[in-house]
């Protein structure tokens, strides 16, 4: 069943794949925090493994998804593959490896066609318990196990969308001086997630017409309050994907200009 899944998956991304020019890899990543892998989209730059220098290092994004989303979500909806090959063809970022992983957990890592919209609302609470912000280490452990990312703080980068961005600025928190940058799109935040000190470079987005842009707007006074360096921007756009795909590019512009 586990191999008929995986190959529903694979062919899936097929399209994708054949678009990309950089390396698009699915990883089934041994976990002790649930009962179950945890997957990965890995995507690496076209010259990762045509280098003859084995020892040049990459940047790395750790991209998250929203409340209803799994790994997949980047680049089924946020045609995450092409647009980044374009930017690093055209010299705007420095090539860099993105790691994107599922963040459902418990004791067993579901993927988002498991439950419905509905479901995952009515049931945020749980989401917001689950372990993995708990048990991130493992990913940043296997990354750099098994892909050559650069050991500077300047070079590692963490974002989110809505939910993702509210769990990836909790682990800013958990793992302060790792990030250089934090990107948090349409984030679900509180006075919680603001930092006591700077530790990273903090990168806000949220659109006009969000219905988060309220909570953003908070977030943003409460950073400015305890003096946490950060750029807030206010665009147009809502809490769509429209709005994200920019995000995603302008962010990686400010964190890995070329």
């Amino acid at each position: 069943m586990k191999k008929y899944i995986l190959s529903i998956i694979a062919l899936w991304l097929f399209p994708f794949a054949l678009m990309a020019k950089g390396h698009i890899e699915y990883v089934e990543m041994p976990t002790k925090s649930a009962l179950n892998n945890r997957p990965l989209m890995v995507y690496v730059p076209q010259d990762y493994y045509d280098d003859d220098d084995q020892d040049i290092t990459y940047p790395v994004l750790f991209l998250l998804h929203g409340l209803h989303g799994d790994e997949t979500s980047w680049t089924r909806k946020g045609d995450l593959f092409t647009s980044i090959d374009s930017v690093i063809d055209n010299d705007i970022i420095r090539p860099c490896i993105i790691i994107m992983p599922n963040t459902n957990g418990g004791k067993y890592i579901w993927r988002a066609e498991e439950h419905s919209l509905f479901y995952c609302v009515m049931h945020y609470g749980e989401t917001k318990r689950n372990n993995f912000v708990d048990y991130f280490s493992e990913i940043m452990n296997y990354a750099t196990k098994h892909y050559r990312i650069s050991d500077r703080c300047e070079d590692h980068a963490l974002a989110g969308l809505s939910n993702g961005g509210r769990k990836a600025a909790e682990l800013a928190i958990l793992n302060p001086m790792y990030f250089g940058y934090v990107g948090l799109f349409s984030p679900v935040l509180s006075k919680q997630q603001v930092p006591d000190r700077p530790i990273s470079d903090y990168y806000i987005s949220i659109g006009v017409s969000d219905l988060l842009a309220a909570n953003g707007r908070r977030f943003h006074k409460n950073m400015d309050k305890k003096g946490i360096p950060h750029t807030f921007c206010e665009l147009e756009g809502g809490h769509d994907w429209p709005r994200w795909k920019q995000d995603i590019l302008d962010f990686l512009e400010y964190a890995f200009p070329k």
